[in-house]
């Protein structure tokens, strides 16, 4: 199944309602608006309120991620689909144990039978 915008944005209201900003598992800043848009930039600022973090810009651009990549076996069934910041889904590729934002990350299997993105602490 092709993801295309309309199910990306129909992920996202599932995931966080009506919000418009959110962060991802990595901890990166993302706006609903900025699907797909990998140099969309906002003020660090807007999303935390702490004066130290004006004049600091952040890239919120997203897409959908697959917890278990293709790659590895995985399919584009929303409980195998994530929304993360464009540069976490780079990172991330299609490994399954991979470094994003500075943090370790590994796939794991859950009891149900579907995938997972834990931190793993080094």
């Amino acid at each position: 199944m092709k993801i295309n915008k309309k199910m990306a944005l129909a992920l996202w209201d599932e995931t966080f309602g009506d919000c418009e900003v959110a962060q991802d598992f990595s901890g990166r800043w993302m706006v609903k608006d900025a699907y797909g848009e990998r140099d969309a930039e906002e003020e660090l600022s807007d999303f935390t309120n702490r004066q130290n973090d004006v004049g600091t810009y952040v890239n919120v651009g997203w897409d959908i991620h697959h917890i278990l990549p293709v790659a590895k076996g995985g399919t584009s069934v929303p409980e195998n689909l994530l929304c993360v910041a464009i540069e976490t889904n780079e990172e991330a590729g299609d490994k399954t144990t991979f470094w994003a934002n500075e943090s370790l990350f590994q796939i794991r299997r859950n009891g149900d039978g579907g995938y997972s993105i834990q931190e793993i602490e080094d």
